[in-house]
């Protein structure tokens, strides 16, 4: 997220603005992005997700094409050794959710129309229509389902975050400082941040003090603690997901080409590109689903999440090539899940002039990236916007208006 930010801002400022990314390098391998299973989607329940979406998925389809762009703004010359590194790949593979009940079959055909008339290219689809496209698929229990032909699917995480971090940091203006900020130093109001005093993950020694003009917090599920030692808070708290690598001995399979499935019971599984294997998951209940505070119970693993829940809705759902699986590898990441609403939190800090938060994703992070960063760029600026993110700013929290998003995977 922060790299985003740092991206569009960039774009937006001018020439002479510096921008600085505090992101410890060692903390990759722990970060929400890479340890997500990179979906693209456009099938959310809430116009400005949908909108956040399409943005995002014309940002990676020309993701190539910005390094040049930039340059033509600036008297930098073309770095073709750059531009031929610069690629995100695209699995269109498309999303399916599966509604069981009339209600939720009624639900879906509304977001179909929502979504087509936003511009998504989602589809309507019966159990016939679902079992054509899909010969592996149980629809015994299905009332409706949803399909789409592009514009939705997946990409490696770790290639879109080391692709944008080489973007910001060849183009000019953004610098990445090793580190990560300790607390903050506010105003004698206390309604501005004066500076951020940021540690050194190499260098055993006091915090260094750094001024700043204009601080923007994308933490994610560690948001709060950037306000550490203030009055400021946001209702996000690290919630972990967990992800199983699983590998079918079946035939009759689904292939590398079908499609991320959302089942009725929140179990998901999509195609890796090795012939059989999948990738696959579940949110757990709310009575499961506790706050975490660093990152080593990330190695803690729940092994009994995938025999208890989640291999018997895989059985229910592709009974002929789920009955004997393999669990090949697992890991788990966090959610900057934001506990008011599961939505993003976007936008000037309330009752602070340079403070701004892009933080509370609650898992949809990776793919709203490109239109996040882009909306701060435009309100730091005070330049109008057209993705509806007023959905998404902080001060509904305060008036407790959430925005309640249906499609959370």
């Amino acid at each position: 997220m922060g790299w985003s930010v740092a991206w569009h801002l960039r774009q937006a400022l001018p020439a002479a603005a510096r921008i600085t990314v505090v992101a410890p390098e060692e903390w990759n391998q722990y970060k929400s992005t890479v340890l997500s299973a990179g979906g693209l989607r456009q099938q959310f329940s809430i116009p400005a997700n949908v909108e956040f979406s399409l943005f995002g998925l014309d940002f990676f389809r020309n993701f190539a094409n910005l390094d040049r762009q930039q340059r033509a703004r600036t008297t930098l010359q073309p770095d073709h050794a750059l531009q031929d590194l610069l690629h995100i790949k695209m699995r269109e593979n498309g999303y399916t959710f599966l509604a069981s009940t009339p209600e939720s079959a009624q639900t879906l055909a509304e977001l179909v129309e929502m979504q087509c008339r936003l511009g998504a290219a989602t589809q309507l689809a019966t159990p016939t229509q679902l079992r054509a496209r899909y010969p592996w698929l149980c629809v015994d229990d299905i009332e409706a389902g949803t399909m789409s032909y592009s514009g939705e699917g997946f990409i490696d995480p770790w290639e879109y975050l080391a692709n944008l971090r080489a973007l910001c940091l060849q183009t000019g203006g953004i610098d990445q400082r090793q580190g990560r900020v300790d607390r903050l130093e506010l105003d004698a109001r206390r309604t501005s941040v004066a500076g951020a005093w940021i540690s050194s993950p190499t260098v055993d020694a006091d915090p260094a003090y750094e001024p700043v003009d204009l601080f923007i917090n994308c933490a994610g599920c560690f948001s709060n603690d950037v306000f550490k030692g203030t009055h400021l808070s946001v209702p996000v708290r690290a919630r972990k997901r967990y992800v199983f690598a699983i590998r079918s001995s079946a035939q009759n399979a689904p292939g590398i080409n079908s499609p991320l499935l959302v089942d009725p019971s929140g179990v998901y599984f999509r195609p890796e590109l090795a012939p059989n294997t999948y990738i696959t998951g579940v949110s757990p209940k709310a009575d499961a689903d506790p706050d975490y505070s660093d990152f080593s119970t990330l190695a803690e693993l729940e092994d009994s999440l995938f025999h208890d829940q989640i291999w018997p809705a895989l059985y229910n759902r592709v009974p002929d090539a789920f009955d004997a699986l393999r669990v090949i590898s697992s890991w788990a990441g966090f959610y900057d899940y934001n506990t008011f609403d599961q939505n993003a939190l976007i936008g000037l800090m309330p009752g602070m002039d340079n403070l701004y938060v892009c933080t509370g994703f609650s898992g949809h992070g990776l793919q709203h990236s490109p239109a996040a960063g882009y909306v701060i760029s435009q309100l730091v600026t005070g330049q109008g916007h057209k993705l509806g993110s007023e959905a998404f700013a902080v001060e509904r929290v305060a008036a407790n208006a959430p925005i309640l998003e249906a499609g959370i995977v």
